[in-house]
């Protein structure tokens, strides 16, 4: 391919970015509740609470019809919109460049880089999750029952943001995303597990308060995804999320020291 596609590869590419597939799965969950109010603060409008306040920490590696094969991990938050019950992805990673871009880019997912592992211990399953020098999470499970495999569909809501050209705000109203993902499970064991969340400046996970572990959950799966606009969100309501979904600019100010130091050389 060159920089200029053609209409066969443009065709080519539309198939994969409009039915994403990751098969050859293996992935970790750990689920908590947290504070209902904590839940409803990083909800953005138009999401409501779900009636419980769950949280969904994963970690797991695939392979996949065009990203190539990656590592990462996610953080989900129960979340409804007009009777239909989802997860709201607050925060993502990866470890791949391509499947960063796609989610962000297309679905409106929150993506990082980070560095992820994944290990198989027995009947213990080790998962863990590194950014820039910090291990964000961890997450531990035993397990210790097996459950009938099966198909089963989830869904995802996500938002598309971009800030605008002079940085003043954002170039648009947010658009509100909802992900089905049909998930073919070739295996899944549960047991007891554990999680635990490590906050920075640029991933604030220490917001995220741990009330109540229900579980850990391993499988091995495909999955095939379809995305949709359900919902716009006017440019000033979404701005203070938008900005909360990447690195803190504020905290990245590397030239405030060399101006003092100017200063003082004056």
């Amino acid at each position: 391919m060159g920089f200029v596609r053609t209409a066969e590869e443009l065709e080519r590419i539309r198939r994969i970015l409009g039915e994403p597939q990751f098969v050859g799965g293996r992935q970790l969950k750990v689920e908590f509740l947290t504070n209902p109010a904590l839940l409803a603060h990083l909800l953005p409008p138009p999401l409501e609470p779900a009636a419980e306040p769950l949280v969904a920490v994963t970690v797991g590696e695939w392979h996949s019809n065009g990203f190539g094969d990656f590592a990462g991990g996610s953080i989900y938050l129960s979340a409804s919109y007009r009777g239909t019950s989802g997860g709201y992805a607050l925060a993502m990673w990866m470890d791949r460049e391509p499947p960063l871009v796609f989610g962000r880019e297309v679905f409106g997912e929150p993506k990082k880089l980070a560095s992820a592992r994944l290990e198989l211990r027995g009947e213990r399953r080790i998962a863990s999750l590194e950014r820039n020098g910090t291990r964000l999470l961890a997450l531990r499970g035993m397990m210790t029952q097996v459950v009938e495999p099966a198909e089963r569909t989830r869904t995802a809501f996500n938002y598309r943001s971009r800030t605008a050209p002079d940085g003043d705000g954002l170039d648009g109203p947010a658009v509100l995303t909802r992900a089905t993902f049909t998930e073919t499970v070739r295996l899944q064991e549960e047991g007891p597990g554990t999680v635990e969340l490590r906050g920075t400046a640029h991933d604030p996970l220490d917001e995220l308060e741990v009330v109540s572990v229900l579980g850990a959950t391993y499988s091995e799966q495909d999955i095939t995804g379809r995305c949709e606009a359900i919902a716009s969100v006017a440019p000033e309501e979404f701005l203070r999320y938008h900005h909360g979904r990447s690195d803190d600019w504020l905290a990245l100010d590397t030239a405030a020291g060399l101006r003092e130091s100017e200063l003082r050389v004056d």
